[in-house]
C-alpha cells in the first residue's frame, strides 16, 4: 500500500505559521537591529512624554483645624483613597499661605484651595486653577445698636475692623475692597491683623467694632454670628457694583428667615459679594491626577448635603479668570470625564486615554500594509530566494556563454550543487513550499543545461 501524506489540522497549520512570522521577526529584527533600536528609543520617548502613570502620593494645602477648607480636603482625601492615592492635608492660616506653599519649589504641596482675589499676579502665574468648587460670601458684622450709619464700607471708616491673619485670604479681601472706596489698610492700626480666632473673641469682647472673614455659609463661626442676636450682617447694597469692578467677585442674596425660620433669622434679604474657592494645581501636575480631583469635586458637589448659594451641579466651574485654567481641565468641561475613567483602573485609565493617538497613529501605518496582505515570513523566504535566484541567473548566462567543455560543465555543476545546498538548507515556511519546490525545479533544469557542455 502506498504510503498516504500526514494529514495536517487548520489548528496545526495556523499554530506553524505563526511560529515561522516569529522566526521570520526574529531573523528581521537582528538584520535591521539599529532602526529597531531607534524605533524602541522612539515609542519610549512617546510613552515618557505621555506621563503613563499618576504618583500615589501628594500633598494637598487647606487650612486651619475644622475650617471649610480643611472639610472640603477631606472629602476630596476620601475619594482619592477609595481610587488608591494617598492625599496628605497640610494645615495653613489661610489662602496667603496655601499659594505660598504651591509656589514654592521646595515644599511637596502641588494642590491647594485658594480664594479669588488672594494671589499676586506673579503667584498667578505659576499655578493653574481646575476651577471653582464653591462661593466663599463676604461676612461683615457689626454691634447691634453701634452709632453711625452701616450702609456703605465708608461709613466703617474709623472703626476697629478685624481682618484675619496676615497670610488668610480676607486680609487681601480687605485691601481691595475698602481700597475701591478711598480707604486704604496697609499702617493703619484700626485694621487688626490676628488670628480668626484672636479676632471672633475679640469682636465677642467688645474689644473690635467690626469682624470681616471670607468664609463658607456653613463654616461654625459664622454660624454662630449669624445666630447672636447681638450682631448684625452687613447688607452689600452696592453689590453689583462690586461684582462689575472686580471680576472674581459674584453678587449673592441671603434670603430673609433663611438661618432660621422660626426665628425669622435674617429679618430681611441680606445682599452679598462673594468670591469663590478655586482647586488651584502645580503645573506639573499629572493630568491623571487633575481629572481625579475634577471628578471628587464634581461628585462631592452633586451629593452634598450643605449646599446653600451653589445649586446643584453649579461647581466645579471655570469662573474665576484671575488664575490661568488648566488644558485638562478645559477639557473635562468641554466633553466630561474620559471614557477610560469609567470602565478602567485609574491607575491605568488616564494613560490609555491619552495613548489613543499614537495607536491611531500606529493602525495608520499599518492598516495599509494589511490591506496589501504582506505576510512577514513569505517576505523573508522570497528575500532569501531572490539572492539564490541571483546567483543562478549568473550561472545561467556563463552557461550560454561558456563553450562545450566538460571542465566547464564540472564547474558549473560545483556552483550549482553549492546553490542546491543553501536552498534545502533554509527552513520552508508552511503555504511556502511550492515557492520552494519552483527553485529546485529551476536549479535541476540549469544542472542539464549544463551537463550538455559536455556531451
Amino acid at each position: 500500500m502506498a504510503h498516504e501524506p500526514a494529514h495536517i489540522s487548520t489548528l496545526q497549520y495556523l499554530r506553524q505559521a505563526l511560529h515561522d512570522e516569529a522566526r521570520a521577526l526574529r531573523e528581521l529584527v537582528i538584520e535591521q537591529r539599529i532602526l529597531v533600536l531607534l524605533l524602541l528609543a522612539i515609542i519610549a520617548g512617546a510613552v515618557y512624554f505621555l506621563k503613563p502613570f499618576p504618583p500615589r502620593h501628594l500633598s494637598m494645602a487647606a487650612g486651619s483645624s475644622g475650617d471649610g477648607y480643611t472639610l472640603m480636603a477631606q472629602t476630596v482625601s476620601a475619594y482619592f483613597r477609595a481610587h488608591g492615592v494617598d492625599l496628605k492635608i497640610e494645615q495653613s492660616t489661610g489662602s496667603v499661605e496655601n499659594a505660598e506653599l504651591l509656589v514654592d519649589d521646595r515644599d511637596d504641596v502641588e494642590i491647594a484651595f485658594i480664594q479669588g482675589g488672594a494671589l499676586t499676579p506673579e503667584q498667578a502665574a505659576k499655578i493653574y486653577s481646575l476651577g471653582s468648587v464653591s462661593y466663599e460670601p463676604v461676612w461683615i458684622f457689626y454691634r447691634r445698636g453701634a452709632p453711625g450709619k452701616h450702609e456703605f464700607l465708608t461709613d466703617l471708616r474709623g472703626k476697629r475692623i478685624g481682618i484675619g491673619p496676615e497670610r488668610g485670604g480676607t486680609r487681601p479681601m480687605a485691601r481691595e475692597l475698602f481700597g475701591l472706596n478711598g480707604i486704604p489698610i496697609d499702617g493703619d492700626d484700626r485694621f487688626v491683623v490676628a488670628p480668626y480666632e484672636d479676632n471672633l473673641q475679640d469682636f465677642k469682647d467688645g474689644n473690635l467694632d467690626v469682624l470681616m472673614v471670607v468664609a463658607p455659609y456653613f463654616d461654625p463661626e459664622i454660624q454662630q454670628l449669624l445666630l447672636n442676636p447681638e450682631f448684625v450682617l452687613f447688607d452689600f447694597r452696592d453689590a453689583p457694583a462690586y461684582a462689575k469692578s472686580l471680576q472674581y467677585i459674584h453678587q449673592l442674596t441671603l434670603p430673609a428667615f433663611s438661618v432660621n425660620i422660626e426665628k425669622r433669622i435674617p429679618e430681611r434679604d441680606v445682599r452679598l459679594i462673594a468670591t469663590t474657592t478655586s482647586i488651584a494645581v502645580s503645573k506639573q501636575l499629572h493630568p491623571d491626577i487633575q481629572t481625579l480631583l475634577l471628578m471628587a469635586a464634581r461628585d462631592e458637589q452633586r451629593a452634598s448635603q450643605f449646599l446653600f448659594f451653589s445649586k446643584r451641579g453649579e461647581f466645579p466651574s471655570y469662573v474665576d479668570p484671575t488664575i490661568e485654567a488648566s488644558p485638562v481641565a478645559l477639557h473635562f468641561y468641554d466633553y466630561g470625564v474620559p471614557p477610560g475613567m469609567r470602565y478602567l483602573p485609574f491607575w491605568m485609565a488616564g494613560f490609555i486615554d491619552r495613548l489613543w493617538v499614537l495607536l491611531l497613529t500606529l493602525f495608520a501605518i499599518t492598516y495599509p500594509l494589511v490591506r496589501l496582505n504582506v505576510h512577514l515570513r513569505d517576505l523573508r523566504f522570497h528575500i532569501k530566494h531572490h539572492r539564490l535566484y541571483e546567483e543562478l541567473l549568473a550561472i545561467e548566462r556563463d552557461v550560454c556563454e561558456t563553450p562545450r567543455a566538460s571542465d566547464a560543465a564540472a564547474s558549473f555543476q560545483r556552483r550549482l550543487d553549492i546553490l542546491n545546498r543553501h536552498a534545502i538548507s533554509d527552513k520552508v515556511p508552511v503555504g511556502m513550499e511550492a515557492s520552494y519546490f519552483q527553485l529546485l525545479n529551476a536549479i535541476e533544469l540549469l544542472r542539464n543545461k549544463a551537463r550538455r557542455l559536455s556531451s
